[in-house]
């Protein structure tokens, strides 16, 4: 078990110090799209280790790669009033684009779509439980792998089904 938590750890902070090196190297300039790479970079060197669902993996790392080739194919900037990286505004157009342009992203999408759907018991349970304080405090942002974590419902809902 230490080697997985070695693994994430080390896939994290190469992550983290992507940004980190590209902010310090453009901090007061405009932000440009391809600033990004290196994180993408990172992210595409992600592996999937024993007791991890490769599906999981696969899907962010595929998500970082069409958010970086979509974006990089329609502008070289985006303003900082934008928001580039809040994913709630940006990925419904994105995954919009990529249903268009791959009909087996589609079919993912659909299947994914339809395990949330059946899902109801699922995400009722941790909703009432967040809500009510059973996990104690928690953030809205709550990128972690903690129970009850938007994360960790979705992993056990990708845990259902086999997507491409």
């Amino acid at each position: 078990m230490n080697e997985l938590y070695e693994k994430m750890i080390n896939e994290s902070v190469a992550a983290l110090q992507a940004d980190v090196d590209v902010i310090s190297k453009n901090r007061y300039n405009d932000f440009k799209i391809v600033d990004a790479k290196p994180y993408a970079d990172a992210v595409a060197g992600m592996t999937c280790a024993d007791g991890q669902a490769k599906s999981v993996i696969d899907l962010h790392k595929k998500s970082v790669e069409s958010h970086y080739k979509v974006l990089t194919s329609v502008t070289e900037t985006i303003r900082p009033e934008d928001d580039p990286f809040i994913e709630h505004y940006q990925t419904p157009p994105i995954l919009e684009i990529l249903c268009e342009e791959d009909g087996e992203f589609a079919d993912s999408m659909a299947t994914f779509i339809q395990a949330i759907a059946d899902s109801e018991t699922l995400i009722t349970k941790e909703s009432v439980r967040r809500y009510g304080g059973f996990y104690g405090p928690t953030c809205v942002v709550d990128f972690a792998l903690m129970p009850g974590s938007t994360s960790n419902v979705v992993n056990q809902i990708l845990k259902t089904i086999h997507i491409p």
